[in-house]
């Protein structure tokens, strides 16, 4: 006589066999048990591998070091000490005037086209008037002119705006228009004078 089968049960598939083992495993029974047979671990484990992702290759850390300092060493920014810097051309400095030109001028070969006189003034006054007398013949189109400046109030002393007149003729306000002077010859005042000369206009 055959034993039936119990209606409603059915054979675990292989697969589902490995997994019930595998679970079986964890569980401490109440009694020895035997082991789960090894080639249906392994074959559950050949299963599994159809459904886990392949593992991503990993880059070794100095090497993607070493990666990310080259990219960066191929971008380099400018830093504001590579920028180019423009700087300002400097003032043009008024020298002493030609000596073939300075002998014509204190002969009467080139004419004096203007005059001011400076001295009885102070320093204000006098540098105001300077300004506006140069840069007006300039605009002229003049280009020798005769700056009056006094010899000073005693003769042992040196007057005040016949020393400040080279230092105002080389500041910026001035060197624009000027390109030269010189003390003045005796026919022209001699030490209390001087000759101007002017640039050309552009």
């Amino acid at each position: 006589m055959t034993r039936k089968k119990n209606v409603g049960t059915r054979e675990l598939k292989p697969d589902e066999k490995v997994l019930w083992n595998l679970v079986t495993r964890t569980v401490v029974p109440m009694r020895k048990s035997a082991k789960p047979e090894l080639g249906e671990a392994e074959s559950f484990s050949e299963h599994m591998d159809q459904f886990m992702p392949a593992p991503k290759r990993s880059i070794p850390i100095k090497d993607a070091e070493l990666r990310r300092a080259k990219a960066a060493s191929q971008i380099k920014p400018i830093t504001p000490e590579q920028k180019p810097k423009t700087t300002p051309s400097p003032a043009p400095i008024a020298a002493h005037i030609d000596k073939p030109v300075y002998r014509k001028i204190a002969k009467g070969r080139l004419p004096i086209d203007s005059q001011v006189d400076l001295h009885d003034l102070t320093q204000d006054q006098a540098i105001h008037r300077l300004q506006a007398f140069l840069t007006q013949a300039r605009n002229l189109g003049q280009r020798h002119v005769l700056v009056i400046t006094g010899k000073g109030g005693s003769p042992t002393s040196e007057g005040v705006l016949r020393r400040m007149l080279p230092i105002w003729l080389n500041m910026p306000a001035f060197s624009s228009i000027v390109n030269g002077y010189q003390a003045a010859s005796r026919s022209h005042g001699g030490d209390g004078a001087f000759y101007v000369r002017l640039r050309r206009l552009r």
